[in-house]
């Protein structure tokens, strides 16, 4: 019987680890304190608004958790959510206008909100978007 037990407990711990991989690594901190990890890193900030209770954010929250997402984000921003629910997030929606979540916001070393997506998408059209975004950004500076 603990040798069945010691089998699941690893193909289970295995499984997790596989499942975590890949994705938008999201940190945890304060708006403030992301905006400096991403100026350090030469990074956007990139923020994703969402609501537990939301169900387009869940699924969002599954497109982000894609290697192929992961593989393009991870190397140019440094990434945050905020719950709308809470503090920082309410606070964030309120100051750039968000009435639909998901919003991603993407944020410059300045803490100036240089794009924005709304809603959800496939893990294809999110990438593009964001493609898209970031070459409108940089055509600007």
């Amino acid at each position: 019987m603990k040798k069945y037990l010691l089998i699941v407990a690893l193909v289970l711990s295995m499984a997790i680890g596989v499942s975590a991989k890949g994705g938008v690594e999201f940190r945890e901190g304060t708006l403030n304190e992301m905006i400096s990890e991403a100026t350090a890193s030469d990074k956007y900030l990139f923020v994703e608004l969402f609501a537990t209770w939301c169900a387009p954010c869940r699924y969002m929250e599954r497109i982000l958790a894609t290697e192929e997402v992961g593989e393009f984000m991870n190397p140019r921003f440094v990434s945050v959510r905020y719950d709308v629910d809470k503090a920082t997030g309410a606070l964030l929606a309120q100051a750039n206008g968000v009435r639909s979540i998901p919003t991603c916001l993407v944020i410059n070393s300045e803490g100036e909100v240089v794009g924005r997506l709304v809603g959800s998408s496939s893990a294809e059209k999110f990438i593009a978007s964001m493609r898209r975004l970031l070459a409108n950004i940089e055509s600007e500076e």
